[in-house]
């Protein structure tokens, strides 16, 4: 999620959240001019005033780990700056604003029409060539540590970070907008004018302009102001590279957030950015179109089965990343159907796309792409995606949208949305955790879960006791949830046990698997089995009825032998490896591509 160092509330861009603006924008023109400056002038003859916002590519995305917070710092300087200006009352007629989030820092100015080009020599005067002495950096420091404190005493705040936290895990720096107040109080003058120096440049800024004059006025106007912004050489978009975002693994499942708002269920993971892989992002938005068309046959079937009519997808992209989540707001007594069903329906998705499903998506995309861009918020959010050498993604995106084929999108969403690692949270309050027994069937887990074991009683190989039954359903949990992980059950069993078993339910599940008839003819025969590899078959049994695919499931069998009761004890157990399919895309799946 998005996170901002002031007031300004951001959109996230799914085109149906939009609201509806009685000013639209007639036309506009985009211009890089000579010094690598991006920008954009709409005649907007409904707008009440002028509004000019400068979009400048620097964020927590662009920061190294010896500059943390610096882009905060940096907006808190500059906005304290153009602040200590305005309220000299000198221009009564501006006001401004400004916000971070982690790949853009955005200054937002509003003047009465006539005194637009006042405005941008404003702008022009207060962005470029700064000189930052220790006083504004003092100041800076104290005010981003007070604002960082409020950020997080706010409720939404930390369900945000929450999720994150989930999502991102290791990465969770990459897209952290703060720092630590004792980072923060280290920087030196030197620092943050290096900094500075370095991203808020041409190259790598976009300036927004809507106004009651032509776009070419208003372009004319700009180019006067900002004449003296000198181009540098170095590209921020490469320096990003070394902050790839890196795609989800491995992350904790599960959590539950404490609220008294009404309840939801909502599955998220990281989906594509608009730069770092484009193509991936049509995708992503024809797919939030799909499954927020409620003529669709996964809500009807979501209805039927749980009693939910609320069910919402969102897509939230950035440059270099994107985050799609899929919640829904479950019934009284229906929590458990509503998770499952989610988790059921992301995992067959595939399901339910054919030729007419994706045309009705298609044209439902197509009717808010063309209500949101005659909308103002149309320049500003494409504003955030202009880059020198690519101007021109939203303009193309509806068409490249409806270019994509159902094979296409079929497949797409198998290999990207089906197999995807997807973080759960539960938004409940505590009396709905203790009703609906979220307990037993939400328990929180993550990777730590490999370090877990079974444990028995001598001569015993069912699973029994309630520490066994709740690690065996958070294993199968885990394993649903992160659909290309591969378990292995270490079977484990000391000599002084009893080795000779015949289980008729073991052997009939192992009759299925082909490996056992190829390399273990005698033991079908017999149906006798050793104890410890019964204990892993037993666990792999349950596992294969709960829904996990034999081929991502295996066991082994481990007799040892103990010197004393304590290792005896140890060595009655069944352990875990998880390791990670490199096949997403299981065999027995595959037929389903073919044209």
């Amino acid at each position: 999620m998005k996170q901002f160092l002031s007031f300004c509330f951001g959109i996230a861009l799914s085109f149906q959240l939009f609201a509806q603006n009685s000013a639209t924008v007639e036309n506009y023109q985009i211009m890089l001019s000579q010094n690598g400056l991006n920008s954009i002038g709409a005649y907007v003859p409904q707008l009440p005033v002028a509004e000019v916002s400068v979009v400048i590519r620097v964020g927590a995305m662009y920061e190294n780990t010896n500059q943390s917070g610096l882009s905060a710092l940096l907006c808190e300087i500059v906005s304290n700056r153009i602040q200590t200006k305005l309220n000299s009352g000198k221009y009564p007629t501006i006001r401004f604003s400004a916000e971070v989030s982690p790949e853009l820092t955005t200054y937002k100015f509003k003047t009465i029409h006539s005194d637009l080009q006042l405005l941008l020599n404003f702008i022009a005067e207060n962005l470029v060539n700064l000189k930052i002495d220790n006083q504004d950096l003092n100041v800076a420091i104290e005010a981003v540590n007070i604002k960082h404190e409020a950020y997080n005493a706010n409720p939404q705040t930390e369900y945000n970070r929450l999720l994150d936290s989930k999502i991102f895990k290791y990465d969770l720096d990459k897209i952290d907008i703060w720092s630590d107040s004792l980072t923060i109080s280290k920087y030196t003058v030197l620092d943050v004018d290096s900094f500075y120096r370095m991203y808020y440049s041409p190259v790598a800024s976009t300036v927004v302009i809507q106004s009651r004059y032509q776009p070419y006025s208003q372009l004319s106007m700009l180019e006067n102001s900002f004449r003296n912004w000198q181009r540098i050489d170095f590209n921020p978009d490469e320096y990003t590279k070394m902050r790839s975002i890196k795609p989800l693994i491995y992350t904790t499942q599960n959590t539950v957030f404490n609220t008294p708002d009404k309840a939801k269920i909502t599955l998220s993971t990281l989906s594509s950015g608009i730069r770092n892989y484009r193509r991936g992002s049509y995708f992503a938005f024809l797919l939030n179109a799909f499954l927020n068309d409620k003529s669709q046959e996964v809500f009807n079937e979501l209805k039927a089965e749980t009693g939910t009519t609320d069910l919402q997808t969102f897509y939230e992209p950035h440059n270099f990343y994107g985050t799609f989540s899929i919640s829904a707001s479950p019934v009284e007594g229906k929590h458990k159907e509503t998770y499952e069903f989610l988790q059921k329906a992301i995992s067959n998705l595939h399901r339910f796309i054919n030729d007419n499903s994706v045309a009705v998506a298609k044209k439902k995309f197509a009717t808010e792409y063309a209500a949101f861009k005659k909308n103002p918020a149309f320049l500003n959010e494409s504003s955030k995606h202009i880059f020198a050498n690519d101007a021109d993604y939203f303009e193309t995106l509806n068409d490249s949208v409806q270019a994509i084929t159902t094979h296409q999108f079929l497949r797409t969403v198998y290999t990207d949305f089906c197999n995807a690692n997807f973080a759960a949270i539960a938004q409940i309050d505590s009396s709905t955790f203790e009703t609906e027994n979220y307990n037993s069937w939400f328990a929180e887990i993550d990777e730590k879960i490999a370090d877990e074991k079974f444990t028995y009683r001598q001569n015993v190989y069912e699973i029994e006791g309630e520490q066994n039954k709740q690690l065996l359903n958070r294993l199968t949990q885990w394993l649903k949830v992160n659909p290309d992980m591969q378990c292995q059950i270490n079977g484990i069993g000391d000599r002084s046990e009893y080795n000779k078993f015949q289980d008729a339910s073991v052997s009939a599940f192992i009759d299925t698997i082909t490996t056992f008839k190829k390399y273990k003819p005698d033991l079908l025969k017999t149906g006798i089995m050793r104890i410890e590899l019964l204990r892993s078959l037993k666990i792999l049994q349950s596992l294969a009825e709960s829904g996990i695919a034999f081929e991502r499931i295996s066991g082994t069998a481990i007799p040892l032998k103990s010197k004393n009761n304590e290792e005896q004890a140890a060595n009655r157990a069944a352990t875990i490896t998880l390791t990670r399919l490199k096949n997403r895309l299981p065999l027995r799946d595959i037929r389903i591509f073919r044209k």
